[in-house]
């Protein structure tokens, strides 16, 4: 489950929270240009929810950064980075793709 909207499919009734996430991310993975991609970065990735797909979708290396603890993802310790996002930030190294999906609104002074 992630903290964002669904893609509600059909009548509602028939369909569950779950169903509508999951399905948004397959979205996301499918029509935002990641086929080929090797190294994803997703700034304020929440629980980790979008690279969790990709990395079935075939990207190998993704990492996700946000302010809170990894353990609170469904990422490897490896494959996250506790950050202020409202700062600038290095992580080193580069990707082929960088998405942020729902973060900047919410983000304050």
């Amino acid at each position: 489950m992630s903290y964002t909207c669904g893609m509600w499919d059909g009548d509602i009734g028939e369909d569950d929270l779950r169903a509508a996430q999951d399905r948004k991310m397959d979205w996301h993975a499918e029509h935002a240009r990641f086929a080929g991609a090797q190294r994803v970065l997703d700034i304020g990735c929440g629980k980790g929810s979008l690279l969790d797909v990709l990395k079935f979708y075939g990207v190998v290396d993704v990492l996700g950064v946000d302010e809170g603890t990894w353990q609170n993802t469904v990422l490897p310790e490896t494959e996250y980075r506790s950050v202020d996002v409202r700062k600038p930030f290095d992580l080193g190294r580069q990707f082929d793709i960088v998405t942020c999906l729902g973060m900047a609104e919410p983000q304050g002074p």
